[in-house]
């Protein structure tokens, strides 16, 4: 992996099986940046929405969402959503600016990579998560983004945060 300021991972997972198995990868991480997410900036990459149901489970269908394309005020808005990326090699960036700076998340994109983001601000509204997955929620019904490990094949992918004061 090159050198990238800040805090780069990669996680991975290898089919250690001698059959094939459906497998997905996702990290969890909570930021903040000042007191309440709501005084929080944010500036999302070109991404859809995932639609959901009442059960908050992906319905298949994805819409057009520009709601944070330039960076704009959080203000009141409700995040607990799934956003699919364009799956094309590179990477997908975010921005999230607070009190306490400028927080530079990055996620690798491209064929069987991170091209899923889930955006949350839990209940107290003190944090925010940007999570990469290589798969929509509920992959394993849905297969949104699903991949299918051979006998010994890997899945992998790269994201970072690294934070401006």
């Amino acid at each position: 992996m090159p050198t990238i300021p800040g805090l780069p991972c990669q996680l991975a997972f290898r089919n250690h099986d001698e059959q094939s198995i459906p497998a997905g990868l996702g990290w969890h991480p909570y930021f903040t940046l000042g007191p309440k997410a709501d005084a929080f900036k944010l500036q999302m990459p070109e991404c859809e929405l995932v639609g959901i149901d009442e059960r908050m489970l992906p319905t298949g269908k994805t819409y057009e969402y520009d709601e944070f394309s330039t960076l704009r005020p959080v203000g009141i808005t409700v995040l607990d959503n799934c956003f699919a990326l364009p799956v094309q090699e590179g990477k997908a960036e975010v921005l999230l600016q607070g009190e306490r700076g400028t927080l530079h998340y990055w996620q690798e994109t491209g064929a069987g990579k991170y091209n899923f983001l889930q955006v949350f601000i839990p209940p107290l509204r003190h944090c925010i998560a940007l999570e990469p997955m290589t798969c929509a929620p509920d992959a394993f019904n849905n297969g949104m983004g699903l991949a299918r490990l051979e006998p010994g094949a890997m899945l992998k992918g790269s994201f970072g945060v690294w934070v401006e004061s």
